[in-house]
């Protein structure tokens, strides 16, 4: 959980952070038995139990929790001051249950939550902790109370009110390592995604690479008979690429790769999509066309690559596609439809290159 999270513009930012309104904190009291009878014995409890042995508590308590070797593990750890602790344990029982319907009172124990999460403090010690407390409370108040009648009310009350401050303190814990779980999560699918990402696109051109072209093939021949029209692919093949990486460098070269693949794509609209196949070479997928509007699209591309220079670095670059067509029929997977297209481009080359050539069905 970021801590960002906790200084929001809020009276009590910590209660707002862990959901706790006025009608939430109804709730947990509810749920803990924590009511108008048990807010009358909060001040005779301070009174009689807490103050007069708050010393005494603070010290039995950290005696055995020193006993614990996960507390003395985050001791260690952090290098926590031990009178530190018991200065704030001292202030945390100073007002133990004193007001404890009021949001007040949430938000000062869900800090403590809030806090010791993030020390690393563990769920089992947070109840062992409450735990020690607990016995220390019934110790003192079987000492200091002879009535049977009150001492079973003080009794009870010190289980309640540790059990609402322990309900809320895990809250914040509970809550706290969810959130930061649930960042995780989102964190590692982001990564996941970026590098699926990565994988399927060509580092050069920023196009889709070959496999996501074909996989994407692959789904539409599946529901071939549910498009109206029908399914083309391109092979397009830059002309005499060779030269231009000879004649201007590999650096160029790229350069106009790049532009190529930035023209064939704006060439396209919709469903229609574009990949680098390899090398100099692109493979054009068009979803739903016709034949002659499959025609109509490659001519688009082969024209806006040959009719307008490329300008690197001041040079005017001009550059030519052969592309093949191919349409897929119902006996055709990905493998057969790449297949014709490529000998389909075969042939543009043969026919002197700058041109589209349509295989036959």
């Amino acid at each position: 959980m970021n801590d960002d999270n906790v200084t929001m513009n809020e009276e009590y930012p910590y209660c707002a952070l862990f959901g706790f309104n006025q009608e939430a904190i109804e709730q947990r009291l509810l749920l803990t038995d924590m009511g108008d009878t048990e807010l009358e014995y909060s001040e005779r409890f301070l009174d009689l139990i807490i103050h007069p042995s708050l010393g005494q508590i603070v010290d039995e308590f950290y005696v055995e929790l020193m006993r614990k070797p996960e507390f003395m593990h985050i001791i260690h750890k952090g290098r926590v001051d031990l009178a530190g602790l018991k200065k704030t344990q001292t202030e945390y029982l100073a007002n133990l249950g004193r007001s404890f319907n009021t949001q007040a009172y949430f938000e000062a124990r869900l800090k403590i939550g809030w806090v010791h999460f993030k020390v690393g403090v563990s769920l089992c010690l947070y109840q062992t902790a409450y735990r020690i407390l607990q016995e220390i409370f019934l110790r003192i108040i079987c000492s200091v109370i002879a009535d049977d009648a009150e001492r079973q009310v003080m009794m009870s009350y010190a289980q309640r009110i540790s059990c609402l401050d322990m309900s809320l303190a895990i809250t914040a814990y509970h809550d706290s390592h969810v959130s930061n779980l649930e960042d995780s999560i989102r964190n590692i699918h982001s990564d996941r995604m970026q590098l699926m990402q990565k994988a399927n696109t060509d580092a050069l051109t920023g196009l889709p690479n070959r496999e996501v072209v074909k996989m994407r093939l692959q789904r539409e021949l599946v529901d071939l008979d549910k498009h109206k029209h029908g399914i083309y692919l391109i092979m397009a093949d830059l002309d005499f690429f060779k030269r231009v990486n000879d004649e201007y460098g590999h650096v160029t070269g790229d350069y106009m790769l790049k532009g190529v693949a930035a023209r064939i794509r704006q060439s396209l609209r919709g469903t229609d999509m574009v990949g680098r196949y390899g090398g100099e070479e692109f493979s054009i997928l068009l979803i739903n066309k016709s034949r002659q509007q499959a025609e109509q699209i490659a001519e688009r591309i082969r024209a806006h690559i040959a009719d307008a220079p490329y300008n690197a670095n001041g040079q005017e670059i001009s550059i030519t596609l052969s592309q093949g067509l191919a349409g897929a029929t119902s006996s055709d997977t990905a493998e057969s439809l790449f297949e014709r297209a490529d000998k389909a481009l075969y042939e543009a080359k043969d026919r002197g290159r700058n041109c589209v050539v349509t295989a036959r069905d």
